[in-house]
């Protein structure tokens, strides 16, 4: 209230002070003070015309500048069985996906970043919000693949393979998408936003803390991950569009039960702990440290382990139909 009062005062003693001008009864403007405020004025403009110039050279130096480097896969100290359940599903997706439980600090969601970096380029279509496939109709939206039919050339670009991550807090039309039903009626065209489910197609999905999501979101990305397609269905209008990709969930059970559901879903499951070796842990803090001053550089002293490792996974990606299991071997496996 007060400062209400003082704004109506101060306003009332400016519009006392205008109208005594007005009149006649107010103070002359001399040339100098006519000189004073036209400068103040050019002044005021050249500060403004700046201002407006700033933000337009910030955005183009911002795309101008190069993402961060992920931190190199084999720099990880220790964690060995998290690391081969990840290539071992970059290998064979058919696996099932990989889940990870471990206390807070031992590295998880560092692992499942830096594994996207061995992963190679992927062909997709141009324009498509689905990272379609140009050639595997099992991973095709319905419109690029009705294009094909109709003998349209798709036009196709070079992509990192995708790494989405799954909030806690997200929604489920903001996992599965949503379905503008009312543009749907009015229009005749299925308005779709396509959510994370779509945007993950041909790469990796990554739900950390997956203990702690909710059962509805559970659900829906557990029936997506076992079929490979997603559906939205919204007042008797349905979309379906693939979904096919690599789940990778994190935990830490410290703070929160494992669903039973969850533990079956998943092809893998690893326990990880703190490293307790103080020489390999003084060895994960230099590496860190050397990454955090200079992530460019210290990604560039482990490239030549990174481009080996990449190799060993393009060729074994090939040689994976021809594995063969002998039946003593699968029997003991069923066993397990």
């Amino acid at each position: 209230m007060k400062l209400r009062g003082a704004v109506s005062r101060r306003t009332a003693a400016r519009l006392q002070h205008v109208a005594s001008v007005k009149r006649g009864n107010g103070p002359r403007i001399t040339h100098s003070m006519a000189s004073s405020v036209s400068v103040v004025c050019q002044r005021r403009r050249e500060v403004l015309a700046k201002a407006a110039a700033e933000p337009v050279a910030s955005s183009e130096s911002k795309s101008q500048v190069k993402s961060k480097p992920a931190f190199p896969f084999t720099r990880v100290i220790q964690q060995d069985d998290m690391k081969l359940g990840l290539l071992l599903n970059v290998i064979d997706q058919r696996i099932g996906g990989l889940l990870v439980m471990g206390d807070r600090g031992t590295g998880k969601s560092v692992v499942v970043r830096a594994v996207i970096d061995l992963l190679p380029e992927i062909e997709m279509a141009e324009g498509d919000a689905f990272n379609s496939s140009p050639t595997d109709a099992r991973l095709m939206s319905k419109e690029v693949r009705e294009a094909i039919e109709r003998g349209e050339d798709i036009k196709t670009r070079k992509a990192k393979t995708p790494l989405v991550e799954l909030p806690l807090g997200a929604t489920e039309d903001r996992v599965c998408g949503t379905l503008d039903v009312e543009a749907a009626l009015q229009l005749g065209s299925k308005a779709f936003s396509p959510g994370l489910l779509a945007k993950a197609n041909r790469g990796i999905l990554y739900i950390d803390e997956v203990n702690l999501l909710d059962d509805s979101l559970v659900d829906v990305v557990l029936d997506a991950a076992a079929g490979g397609v997603n559906t939205v269905e919204r007042e008797g209008i349905s979309i379906t569009h693939p979904a096919s990709f690599i789940m990778i969930g994190t935990g830490n059970p410290e703070e929160g039960e494992l669903r039973p559901q969850l533990l079956d879903r998943f092809g893998l499951y690893v326990e990880i702990s703190t490293v307790a070796d103080p020489d390999l842990r003084l060895q994960l803090a230099l590496n860190r440290t050397a990454y955090d001053l200079n992530p460019e550089a210290f990604y560039e002293s482990a490239r030549e382990e990174q481009e080996a490792l990449k190799e060993k996974l393009l060729q074994a990606k090939k040689l994976v139909k021809e594995v063969t299991v002998d039946r003593d071997l699968r029997v003991k496996i069923s066993t397990v």
